[in-house]
């Protein structure tokens, strides 16, 4: 695999991409083989997760603002400013991924102020969530019983000064500090806001039980990204699993 190597990934994907490997899997191999005239074989990547752009790894840190995108209460919006996924597909860490990964190099997590506000003073069971999201079995990224998110508001507002998160007032206050068309994201929000009322996501099919209206104002939007597990490919060959070269050659 070639995860490690950000070089080799950038132009596999054309952007960045935040990974979960070891960090040794460097495309050595490949880089060999296409030194001595092997073809490039065809390169896959493992999608796995959605993070922000705090830089904190998962399992190596508590990453605050990017609670705020595991909860399934809140919305997914591409750089278009429309939903593009059903939220709760945060707990299909592969399909998150995925979903997120065909909008781009990254998309955003809205949430409400008073959302914010009810999470910090009583945590995930305040929405009456009950299940939480996990990596590994052994990283949940936020727990199910009354804890309060303690500085989630401060982390978000931190994340404001550093460009990674975005507030607004009112959807084309936000929409402007997130760079969107704010036609786009009002339209985005006020169809939520109906469909929770309703207790029906019409457009993506939400499981009602996540259906939180974000109300009128304000809003947090973090800024979030797709994540691999691995970059796999390189060695180009034949159905005999003979080395080629790219014009079908055989290396011996």
């Amino acid at each position: 695999g070639f995860a490690a190597n950000e070089e080799a990934v950038t132009e596999a994907v054309g952007f960045h991409l935040e990974e979960f490997s070891t960090g040794t899997q460097t495309g050595d191999g490949a880089a060999m083989s296409q030194a001595i005239g092997a073809g490039k074989g065809k390169s896959v990547q493992q999608l796995h997760g959605i993070t922000s752009f705090s830089g904190i790894r998962t399992g190596s840190g508590e990453d605050k603002i990017a609670m705020a995108m595991y909860i399934p209460n809140c919305i997914w919006v591409s750089v278009r400013g429309s939903r593009f996924c059903p939220e709760d597909l945060n707990y299909d860490t592969a399909l998150a991924s995925n979903s997120t990964f065909a909008q781009g190099e990254y998309f955003y997590a809205i949430i409400s102020r008073e959302m914010a506000e009810n999470l910090e003073k009583e945590g995930a069971s305040y929405y009456g969530i009950d299940t939480t999201v996990n990596y590994e079995p052994t990283i949940p990224l936020f727990t199910l019983d009354n804890t309060a998110w303690q500085g989630f508001i401060d982390a978000l507002e931190d994340g404001c000064e550093k460009g990674i998160v975005f507030k607004g007032d009112t959807a084309e206050a936000l929409a402007e500090a997130m760079g969107v068309d704010p036609a786009n994201l009002k339209a985005t929000i006020e169809q939520y806001n109906a469909d929770c009322a309703a207790g029906e996501d019409q457009i993506l099919g939400k499981d009602p039980q996540f259906l939180t209206p974000l109300g009128e104002g304000g809003y947090y939007a973090v800024k979030a990204r797709p994540m691999s597990l691995g970059a796999i490919g390189g060695v180009l060959v034949n159905s005999n699993l003979q080395v080629i070269k790219a014009d079908g050659t055989v290396i011996n």
